[in-house]
C-alpha cells in the first residue's frame, strides 16, 4: 500500500470516527435533557405532594378540636331532637280527625349515647292519657312514639346524664317535624 492511499484511508477513518463521536455525543446530550425532564416532573410532583400534605396538616387542628367537642363538650351542643309523623290513610279519630303516627327521637353522636342514662318527653296537652314518655334504648336515638292527630308545639326533653346534671331541652316540634304517608 502506498502512503498515499493509505493516508486516505486513515484519513476516512477519522471521518468516521469523528462522525461516531458526534453521534455519541448527541446522544448524550440528548440523555441528559431527557433526564433533566423527567427530574423536572419528578420535583413539580414532589412539590404537588408537599402543598398537599402542608393543606393536610393545616385541616388537622380543626378536626381534632372537633372530636374533642364530640367527645368532651355538653350534650345540649351535640343533641338535635327530631320528629317524623307517618300518615296513616283512613284511621281517624272519634271526631274524625286524621291520625298519624309520631316519632320523636335525639339525633347525637354515637360516642355520646353511653352518656344518657334516659330521656323523658312530655307531650303537654291535656288530651293525652299518658303525656310523660320516656325511653332508655339509645340504639335507636331514646325514641318515643304517641298516636295522635297532632304534633306539640313545644316539648321539653329531658336527658339525664349517667354522670354530671339533667339537661333541659326545649323542642319546637311542629316546626321540625316531617309528615310522611305510609308505603301500606
Amino acid at each position: 500500500m502506498t502512503v498515499l492511499r493509505q493516508l486516505a484511508l486513515t484519513s476516512a477513518r477519522a471521518g468516521v470516527a469523528k462522525l461516531l463521536s458526534f453521534f455519541g455525543f448527541a446522544l448524550m446530550l440528548i440523555a441528559i435533557g431527557y433526564g433533566l425532564y423527567e427530574l423536572k416532573a419528578v420535583d413539580d410532583a414532589i412539590t404537588e405532594k408537599k402543598d398537599e400534605l402542608t393543606e393536610l396538616r393545616r385541616q388537622i387542628g380543626p378536626i381534632e378540636e372537633e372530636i374533642d367537642h364530640i367527645r368532651n363538650g355538653p350534650l345540649s351542643e351535640l343533641v338535635t331532637p327530631r320528629a317524623i309523623a307517618i300518615l296513616r290513610p283512613g284511621l281517624r279519630d272519634e271526631r274524625g280527625r286524621q291520625l298519624f303516627n309520631f316519632i320523636v327521637w335525639l339525633d347525637l353522636p354515637y360516642v355520646r349515647k353511653a352518656d344518657i342514662n334516659e330521656v323523658e318527653y312530655v307531650f303537654g296537652d291535656e288530651s293525652f292519657l299518658r303525656n310523660r314518655h320516656t325511653s332508655s334504648e339509645s340504639s335507636n336515638g331514646f325514641a318515643v312514639g304517641y298516636l295522635g292527630w297532632g304534633a306539640m308545639t313545644s316539648v321539653p326533653i329531658k336527658i339525664a346524664q349517667n354522670q354530671g346534671p339533667d339537661v333541659t331541652l326545649r323542642f319546637r316540634m311542629s316546626d321540625e317535624i316531617e309528615f310522611v304517608r305510609d308505603q301500606d
